[in-house]
Parts: structure tokens; sequence; C-alpha cells
């Protein structure tokens, strides 16, 4: 509920509904206050119906939450049916204008692959603009209530579904991902810890946040989609049509009609009652999202669906696989089954001939290895299921396929990971900082181990010192390593990037003075004077506040002010990188100042809302600092004043 409408709502709106009882002067009174309640949304310049719709939605969801679905004040705090249907009307002929005028996207794999880019992005606006695509979720879903849970390689379970309308039990459907469901999870998860909306409702989310995503979407796909009729900008909303479609032409079943397929996967489900747990898809909401299509290239409809089912790791939905779920086998259920064979036989379920009946159509053939790892072959068939050679050996095939598969899956998302490193990697020099950054990045990879990614990393680290894009600098960028071979003494030199992403505990030995000589001074920033000011005018030039009390709180609030402008001059430099900047808080000007904390306090809230502007347009979060207080990194170290 926006601020002035609750402000309404609480102060005089609802202390005086809520104490009338059911009588017809109760109601009459709460007519009259219904009446009281339009009249305010006339003043704030809301007169005309459509205006006011989703003021009475959020004020009449207010009082079933407080008073009950059921509750006598409903029926006056309500449009009459002949103003909803006025409503519902002029909604239903902007629609049909729509589907008149379908829009074709011509390339859905060039809207996938954006959206694959920006989810590697070091900006929280890009990160949520590409899971809006590739999940088809509200903004204010990702940013807050939004679960994922895997189910297959392109599909998750999702729980956290807006516009439920205060249902008691919770909606937990499946949502096929338009890339690995592995990178939307980690995708979610990382901009969870970027944006801290703990505490803000639906509409506070959407007022603060969804503006920046909606540019984003723009900037991104305004070569690539054509907007709706009447709308000059590509919003994130819209990226829920966009994101049915391709969904429905690369996973929805041919036999499947595209609405139930899409009613499926945007959540329109409906129960007959809250004790019936059975879902039901409702198709009223379906005709919202046909004013696009997916086109073929020549100016027509391209009306294919399910291109993409039978490629590895996509599979049918749940929801339409009917009575047969065969097509959701992966290669390690064999081996699952193998094992449950062998454990109904030690059980007794099992005769020694049933299991030879399973076996009984399978042909032996023959395998050489080489004498000298016949111990090692021994050891790997002694540590998989298996009552034969035959048996332990199809354990081994499966387990190799399967892991063969993965890294194919995962090679791509590895090498995108690597490549954005190396580019954010090349400007920075010093051990600490190279720590730091690695220290983030391997955020990132903790559903990987060291073994599987290093070699990623280590490619396009070595490929960018071959192009004299790292310089192997001692005590700078590299460590310096002496060794004797053959009785001749030779230097090697690692990048310390290699060496924290292998172990994060790697001391820097008798580099950290050489360190502190050859690396640059700390940054003495310059404040930034009126006429200076350009882009970052509106954050710079914060109105001074009136002074008062004893003359050294003047000077204090002088210097606090001074620091807060320090930070954000320190920020706004051309070419920094957001894991060096610095957010603004308390603790941050404590230890660049020193100062009160009472008076530090004070400074800022007074400049509260510049504060807040410059952290969004930069995406520094509440937890920014913490990167570098692990790093042991001082603001101090980067900003003099």
């Amino acid at each position: 509920m926006r601020g002035w409408l609750r402000t309404l709502f609480e102060k005089q709106y609802y202390p005086a509904i809520s104490v009338l009882m059911d009588t017809p002067a109760d109601r009459q009174s709460a007519q009259q206050w219904a009446d009281w309640m339009r009249q305010q949304w006339d003043r704030h310049g809301l007169s005309n119906l459509t205006q006011q719709r989703n003021l009475m939605t959020e004020v009449r969801r207010e009082l079933k939450d407080r008073l009950g679905e059921d509750h006598f004040v409903l029926d006056s705090m309500n449009f009459t049916t002949e103003q909803w249907i006025q409503i519902n009307e002029k909604a239903n002929r902007v629609v049909a204008s729509r589907n008149e005028q379908q829009c074709l996207i011509q390339n859905p794999q060039k809207i996938v692959d954006l959206a694959r880019q920006l989810l590697f992005s070091r900006e929280w606006a890009e990160i949520v603009a590409g899971l809006a695509v590739v999940t088809g979720r509200r903004c204010a879903e990702l940013l807050q209530t939004a679960t994922f849970e895997p189910e297959s390689d392109y599909s998750v379970w999702f729980t956290g579904a807006l516009k439920r309308r205060q249902e008691k039990s919770i909606l937990r459907f499946e949502i096929p991902t338009l890339i690995e469901a592995t990178l939307v999870i980690r995708s979610l998860e990382k901009v969870r810890t970027w944006v801290d909306t703990r505490g803000m409702d639906n509409t506070e989310i959407n007022t603060h946040y969804s503006a920046a995503v909606s540019k984003v979407c723009h900037r991104t796909y305004a070569e690539w989609v054509p907007p709706r009729r009447g709308r000059g900008s590509l919003y994130t909303h819209l990226f829920r049509t966009i994101y049915a479609r391709i969904a429905t032409h690369w996973y929805a079943p041919p036999e499947v009609a595209d609405i139930e397929y899409m009613a499926a996967i945007q959540g329109h489900y409906f129960r007959n009652d809250e004790s019936n747990s059975e879902l039901r898809r409702s198709l009223g909401s379906t005709r919202h999202y046909n004013d696009y299509k997916i086109g073929d290239g020549q100016g027509n409809i391209d009306g294919r669906q399910g291109i993409k089912l039978g490629e590895p790791g996509v599979v049918v939905l749940l929801a339409f696989q009917g009575q047969n779920k065969g097509d959701r086998r992966d290669l390690t259920s064999e081996v699952a089954e193998m094992q449950e064979l062998e454990k109904a036989q030690e059980l007794g379920i099992l005769e020694l001939e049933e299991i030879q009946e399973l076996e009984r159509n399978r042909q032996r053939s023959s395998l050489h290895i080489y004498k000298d790892e016949k111990t090692r072959w021994q050891a790997v068939l002694d540590s998989v299921p298996g009552n034969n050679q035959q048996q332990k050996m199809t354990a081994i095939l499966l387990i190799l396929e399967a892991h063969l598969q993965q890294d194919g899956r995962d090679r791509p998302a590895l090498k995108a990971l690597a490549e954005q490193f190396v580019t954010v990697l090349k400007p920075l020099k010093g051990a600490t900082v190279i720590r730091c950054i690695c220290q983030r990045e391997l955020l990132l990879l903790k559903a990987w181990q060291v073994e599987e990614y290093l070699s990623f990393y280590q490619d396009e680290i070595e490929k960018a010192i071959r192009a004299g894009e790292l310089p192997l600098e001692d005590g700078i960028t590299a460590h310096r390593d002496k060794f004797i071979k053959q009785g001749v003494q030779y230097e090697s030199r690692t990048h310390y990037a290699l060496l924290f992403l292998a172990n994060m505990e790697f001391q820097v030995s008798h580099a950290e003075a050489e360190e502190k000589k050859l690396a640059p001074e700390p940054v003495a920033v310059s404040l930034p004077t009126p006429s200076s000011q350009s882009i970052h005018e509106s954050e710079a030039s914060i109105p001074t506040q009136e002074r008062r009390g004893r003359p050294r709180s003047a000077v204090g609030e002088a210097r606090v002010q001074e620091s807060i402008d320090a930070i954000m001059a320190y920020n706004n430099m051309p070419g920094r990188s957001r894991q060096e900047m610095w957010a603004i808080n308390g603790a941050s000007i404590r230890q660049l100042r020193g100062s009160n904390q009472n008076l530090i306090k004070r400074v800022i809230e007074a400049n509260q809302d510049s504060i807040d502007q410059h952290h969004q347009r930069l995406g520094l979060g509440a937890r920014h600092n913490t990167v570098h207080s692990q790093a042991g990194v001082s603001i101090k170290d980067a900003i003099q004043l």
C-alpha cells in the first residue's frame, strides 16, 4: 500500500470502521467512511475508475487481512457492479487492441543469450533483468519472495508467487528455465546478498527498484523486442509474456495447447477450496499474454512447440507427463536401480534367478587393460556396487557418462565466469586487493570443486598474460619463486589470482614490503567544487544543514559531511570497479574520521536521500563493505582526507 494511502487508512479510516457492528446504523456509517475515502482519492488527482481500481484493491486486501474475508465493511468499500463492468470493459478493449496487432519475436535464442550475459554482471539490476527473462517472474518476487528448488536440468519448483489473494496454503509449481537451472539458482542467491528488501512490501519494492530493472530491459532488448502498442519502452513485466512464449516454443509438448502450457508456467491456478490441495489451471488471464508470438524470420508465426525436447537435460514438466514418467529418468538412476536390486537380494526379496532374468538379454564382451594397471582397476571396481565384473563396469560407465555430461553443461558457464573475472582483474594491483576479488569470485563458484573451475580460470589468465594484459610484477601482481633443477637456478612467477583461487590461505611471503613500497599510494580525494559537477551534481551538491549548538559540534558535522563527500567522490571516479567502492555508513565514516557516533548518525540522517540515491545507482547493498573487512582492508587504505 502506497504511503499516503496507508496514512489515511491507519490514522482515520480503519480506527473508525474497526469498531462498527453489523447493524443498519453502523452499515450507514461504514458507507459514509467509504465515501470519504474515495473523496481523498479524488483530492490526490485519482478521480476516474481506472485510476482508483488499484487503490480499491489495496484497501480491500488490507481489510480482508485484518477483519476477514466476509466482513460487512467490504460491502461498502467496493465499486458497484456497473462500475466493475465499466472498468473491465476498458481493460478488455486495451487487451483486444493489442491482440489484434501481435508482435513477433524473431530471434528467441538471442534474447536468452543476452539474458545469460546479464546474469554474470556485477550490477544487481542487470541480474534481476536476466532472471525475469529466463524465469518469467516479477521484480518483487525475484528480490524478496521467490524460492527455486531444482527439479531437472532446465526446470525448478517455484514458490513465492505474488497476487495470490492471501491464500492460506502456499502455491508451489514447476516452471521451466530458459537456461541451466543451476545458474538461475546461483544468480538468485547472488542478487539477494546484494539487495536487502527485508521489511518492504510489494509496492515499496517496485517503487525503489523496478525502474532500474526496466531501464536495463530497454537498454538490452530495444533492438530485439518490439514494444507493445502504445508503450515506447520495454518494462520488466513485459518479459513474463516473452518468457512464456519462448518456453512454450522450446519445451511444450506439441499435443498440449499453448494456452494450457502458459497458464501452468505463469502460475494461473485456482483451488476449489482451501482443504483441497489439487491445483486447477485458470485460463482467465491467458488473454493478457497473447500479444507476442514467435516469428519464423519471414514475417509469419512459427507455431512449433517443444523444439528442444530431446536435447540433453531437457524433459517435459511433470504436469504434462500424464502416466509416462520415463522421460525424466537420468543416467544415475540406473546406478540407483542396480543398488536397489543388490539390496533386495541381500534382504531375500529377490532370488538369484530373478536377477539373472533381468540380465538375460544382455550379452557379455571382453575389454583389455594393461597389466600394470590391473591393481588400480581392481581398486576402482571394489568401490562401486555390483555382484560381478559386468555390473561393476556398467556402474563405472554410467558414473563417467553422467560426469562428462555435467562437465559439458558447465563448460560455457565456467568459461563465461572466467572471462568476466579476468576483465575485472586486469587493472588491479597488490596482493591484498587481488585476494579480495578472488574471495568474491569464490562465492560465485561455490557450486563447483576447485578442479572443475581452476583450469578455465588458468586458461583465461594465462591468455591475458601472453597478450600483455596482465603483467607479472614481483610483489604487486605476481609471486616469485626460485628453484634449482639439474644444478641450474630458475625463477618462476605466478599471478596472485591463480594462487588465491586454488588456495585462499596462500601466504604472500617477503612480498608485503615490496608491495607496500611499489604499489601506488592510497588515493587522495580532491572534493569536487560546484562548478566541476556534472553527472553527479544531485549527489555532491547536498543542501547545507542549519547548524546549531556549540561551535565544536558544527566543526564535527562539517568533518563528517566532508567524509561523506569524499567517499562519494572516490566511488564516482571513472574506471572504478564496484568491488573497490565503499558503502557509506556509520562504520566506514568512523574508520575514516573517528568522530562521535551520535554526530555521525545525525549527519547521515540529514543526507539519507542523497546516500540512498548514490547506493542505488552503484548497486551498493547494506553488506557491501563486508568484502573489504574480510580481506583486512581499511577505508583509510583507499581514501585520504
